[in-house]
């Protein structure tokens, strides 16, 4: 068994616990003799951003950036409260959905222009025309915003919501400058500007992306000058990189790696939950997934515990739901599909498919990718069905999956708001359909009945309740077969200090610093 060395960070999450925990053989804080800070530090992880616009698509590497460059009116803390960022104060009025914030005076963006309630409203309104990220904004009126003066702006939503202070939370909520972002226009993703610890100084595009210390960032100044984002797609190659020394630190180690990082002489690893679910997306638009007895057949063909087992052998089982332990309302008494390739032939014979057909899987190539398709073909090919595997690099695989080109995915998403409810309305609202959560294209009127009842329910035992209902109609859809809850397994050199683990992901890397390492 292996020994927990270090400090556990408990992370509460509504009713259950999220642990962080560093394994290995150094310290996470300086210890007073420690050698001096470098002025450069590497991060790696597992691919290229297609763009630095928090209103484009999102993935974790590019959100981990982005928190380096920008601010939100509000954030997470560690312990999932929800705190001031660009607002000092904030307060919803009796009405229920006026919300006031006081923003705080003299913070400047990159370029040098002071932050006003104008750029607040400009960045807020380029989220509606941006398909990617436009369910952030589904319960805020566009015609209800006001900026009476440059320190405070005001929003209204259409009703009553549940998650608003959530929301504000997300990456997509990021503050933008109004004068950057017009003048650079189409180039703006790969130049972006914000008012965070680090300004984006270069892409050097398929290798890195650097990020230098703002010197007039309105909180405390970051430890370490400059941070090189290193793109390093394969995954042994990573942890080769963070053994020499090459890179200081991995975000997401791979599963079979994690013991291997935690025992080693000179590494250490960080783990801890997170509101992220890893599963297998079946198209409800397309054809042959039309009949929910065929989206069925296919979750009884899939033996998740094969997969879970082979690839994913840290995760936490998923027991069906997507909803991650811990989150208030997670229903637990689902029956699910449990591997059964007679009741799959069964249930496509009923649908009237028995001659089989072909399925085109679309997935970020990689090595767990890879080994989990290759599993799924060889279950599904025992029930008729012809699984083609088409690996695909990041922005090809986001395009693909934004326009619903594929029959079937592997997709991980993340609850980032750390609320079921929301988690869900953005995983299978029909509203949400290309938004970079909904992987499924599920359209069932009785479930945006209830997700819609659920986003306005302010009362919160009422809602926990309402969420435990909708899982199991979302179940009996079959949009998916859940694979599991995946941990975030962070590498780092033992030299490295200050780290914090955050279940969001988006770490805060201006507090991190890294000795210089012994020739």
């Amino acid at each position: 068994m292996k020994k927990y060395l270090h400090k556990i960070a408990a992370v509460a999450l509504a009713a259950g616990m999220l642990l962080a925990t560093a394994c290995g053989g150094g310290s996470e804080e300086p210890s007073g003799t420690a050698g001096e800070p470098r002025d450069e530090f590497k991060v790696a992880a597992n691919r290229e951003p297609v763009s630095l616009d928090p209103t484009d698509v999102t993935v974790t590497y590019a959100s981990l950036i982005e928190a380096q460059i920008y601010n939100k009116l509000l954030k997470f803390d560690k312990e999932l409260n929800v705190v001031g960022d660009l607002a000092e104060s904030w307060e919803v009025a009796d009405d229920g959905v006026t919300w006031t914030f006081h923003l705080r005076q003299g913070v400047k963006f990159h370029n040098g222009e002071e932050l006003t309630s104008k750029d607040v409203l400009f960045s807020f309104l380029r989220i509606y025309d941006a398909p990617a990220v436009a369910i952030s904004v589904a319960y805020i009126d566009k015609e209800g915003f006001e900026t009476p003066d440059d320190y405070t702006f005001v929003l209204k939503t259409t009703v009553p919501y549940a998650f608003l202070e959530a929301e504000l939370c997300s990456g997509n909520m990021c503050i933008m400058n109004e004068k950057a972002v017009t003048e650079l226009g189409a180039d703006y993703g790969r130049n972006p500007v914000g008012t965070g610890p680090y300004k984006f100084v270069s892409w050097a595009a398929g290798d890195n992306i650097t990020v230098e210390r703002f010197d007039d960032y309105f909180g405390e100044p970051a430890i370490t000058k400059t941070i090189i984002f290193k793109m390093i797609p394969e995954n042994s190659s990573r942890t080769v990189n963070l053994e020499s020394g090459d890179v200081d630190l991995v975000i997401d180690i791979q599963e079979s790696d994690v013991d291997r990082i935690a025992d080693g002489e000179d590494t250490l690893l960080v783990t801890g939950s997170t509101g992220s679910v890893r599963y297998i997306g079946l198209n409800c638009r397309h054809e042959m997934f039309l009949d929910k007895r065929v989206r069925q057949a296919m979750c009884y063909a899939t033996n998740i515990d094969e997969i879970r087992g082979a690839v994913y052998p840290h995760a936490t089982p998923a027991q069906v739901t997507p909803v991650p332990p811990g989150f208030v309302g997670r229903n637990e008494g689902l029956a699910g599909y449990p591997y059964d390739p007679e009741k799959a032939k069964e249930l496509l014979k009923e649908a009237g498919v028995e001659d089989g057909f072909t399925v085109q899987y679309i997935y970020l190539a990689g090595a767990a990718n890879d080994q989990t398709a290759q599993l799924l073909q060889k279950q599904w090919e025992k029930v008729g069905v012809t699984l083609v595997l088409n690996p695909m690099e990041s922005g090809a695989l986001s395009t693909a999956m934004n326009k619903a080109e594929q029959d079937a995915c592997c997709a991980g998403s993340n609850m980032s708001s750390f609320e079921a409810g929301k988690g869900l309305y953005d995983f299978f609202y029909s509203g949400s359909i290309g938004n970079t959560s909904n992987r499924t294209y599920l359209d069932d009127p009785e479930v945006d009945k209830l997700l819609e009842a659920i986003s306005t329910e302010t009362d919160a035992d009422k809602r926990a309740q309402m969420v435990y209902d909708v899982q199991e109609l979302i179940m009996e859809d079959a949009p998916m077969a859940v694979i599991c809850h995946t941990n975030a397994y962070v590498g780092m050199r033992k030299t490295v200090h200050g780290f914090e683990f955050l279940p969001t992901g988006l770490y805060d890397l201006s507090k991190v610093w890294f000795e210089v390492e012994p020739e």
